[in-house]
């Protein structure tokens, strides 16, 4: 006898199979997942295993080489104390002062440079201040009298050296405005405004305040200034230097002053033959030198990496 199935009958069945249906392609994407996963960890796992397998870097031989080799540099670097900070150098005597006080220093200063320009015949501009112009009408923060007591020493001796080397004008002089804090990113700047900041060493071993002198001389005024700078008791690092001619039409090259050497001959005898290069020789070039005044500070113990960290 034959049953006949109802229409709610037939479609409990067929839900039925539906849930049969996803529940095996269920158990089927589940395994297979599972099985991903699993292939996934045995790869982790065995990259685990060979990487702690490894000698690990820095190794202890490395550590101590590196040790070793910050000692050497630190005594290389407080054998050089007498070189870079001799007694003739006033840096470390510089103190925070009145806002008054620094003004007078600073009038002193530029009356003085002004006075030995004019002894070496050497031209300025008229109201120069050396790189200092903002405070002939107003004070500095008092907070700011210590880095702007040195950036005046630096200026005032390297310019005192420029002028002994005669050149034809000094034009401009730039410093980094510490004073202001973090330099400018937009905007202009100021005219005696130099875009360079000062550095300070991660070490405390030294701190750099740059400067920028533009001047007007012949190719022998910049040679007796860089040669003459390593002179001082007071360390400059020379980081850029423009030239640029002022004759609108260069030289011919017979036109311009050439260095005669001496060459024997076979009988023992000298004749004068030129070089193959020219020399500018009298010929007047502006010049752009940026230099960095440099205070050093000294080393009190240098660190490792490993010692930085604990």
């Amino acid at each position: 006898m034959k049953t006949k199935l109802n229409t709610f009958e037939w479609t409990m069945i067929s839900l039925m199979g539906v849930v049969f249906i996803a529940g095996i392609t269920g158990a089927v994407l589940i395994t297979s997942k599972v099985q991903e996963k699993k292939t996934e960890l045995e790869n982790h796992s065995r990259t685990l295993i060979a990487i702690s397998g490894r000698t690990h870097y820095p190794s202890a031989e490395n550590m101590k080489v590196l040790t070793e080799n910050s000692k050497i540099l630190e005594g290389f670097l407080i054998s050089l104390k007498p070189i870079l900070l001799p007694s003739e150098n006033r840096l470390t005597e510089i103190k925070e002062i009145e806002s008054v006080e620094f003004k007078e220093q600073l009038s002193k200063s530029v009356d003085d440079l002004r006075a030995l320009a004019k002894a070496k015949n050497v031209s300025i501009p008229a109201e120069f201040y050396f790189g200092f112009s903002r405070y002939q009408k107003q004070n500095p923060k008092k907070k700011d009298t210590l880095v702007l007591g040195k950036q005046l020493l630096g200026v005032e001796k390297l310019v005192a050296l420029l002028i002994a080397c005669t050149p034809q004008k000094i034009e401009s002089i730039g410093r980094s405005f510490e004073e202001e804090g973090e330099i400018k990113k937009s905007g202009s700047l100021e005219p005696e405004q130099i875009k360079f900041p000062s550095f300070h060493h991660s070490e405390g071993i030294y701190t750099t305040y740059p400067i920028e002198i533009e001047f007007i001389g012949v190719t022998a005024t910049l040679q007796q200034f860089l040669n003459e700078m390593n002179k001082l008791p007071y360390l400059y690092v020379v980081r850029s230097c423009y030239a640029t001619s002022l004759k609108p039409v260069p030289s011919r090259l017979d036109e311009l002053q050439r260095q005669f050497v001496a060459t024997p001959t076979t009988g023992g005898s000298a004749v004068k033959a030129p070089p193959l290069v020219p020399v500018l020789g009298e010929e007047k070039i502006k010049f752009k030198v940026r230099v960095d005044f440099i205070e050093w500070h000294g080393v009190s113990k240098m660190t490792t990496p490993a010692e930085k960290k604990s």
